[in-house]
């Protein structure tokens, strides 16, 4: 009787661990689940604020060229004596208008985003185990 009783106890205690560490090992599962779920929607954001940095510093660079070489051609055009007709002061306005857009480019890529972009994980379902 009492070896049946010590048998018994020691296949409790046994299943006991068996329980606690299939429990852990899905609490775990749970958390890293959601915690990749929160990154991955976090990772997309800050791609997305990037790209959007880029366009606008792209955009602002493709009219800063532009407006320096008029600049240029307004400034050897002055050089060879052509009379003035406000040119020069047309190209000052516009660059003063092109930093400002730039400007106003800048402030609004640094806003955050209007949507929330996020990314449903396809991640392998659970395994059930076949001991419960």
């Amino acid at each position: 009787m009492r070896i049946g009783l010590t048998i018994c106890a020691g296949l409790l205690a046994l299943a006991t661990v068996v329980a606690v560490t299939a429990y852990r090992a899905r609490r775990t599962d749970e958390v890293v689940r959601s915690r990749i779920s929160t990154l991955s929607g976090q990772a997309i954001q800050q791609v997305v604020g990037a790209s959007d940095m880029l366009l606008a510093l792209e955009t602002a660079q493709r009219a800063a060229s532009d407006l320096v070489a008029s600049a240029s051609r307004v400034h050897f055009q002055h050089a060879a004596s052509v009379p003035d007709d406000g040119t020069g002061q047309q190209l000052v306005a516009a660059i003063d208008a092109g930093m400002d857009a730039v400007d106003a480019q800048l402030r609004a890529s640094r806003r955050p985003p209007r949507r929330c972009y996020r990314v449903a994980l396809r991640l392998p379902p659970r395994r059930s185990s076949s001991a419960w």
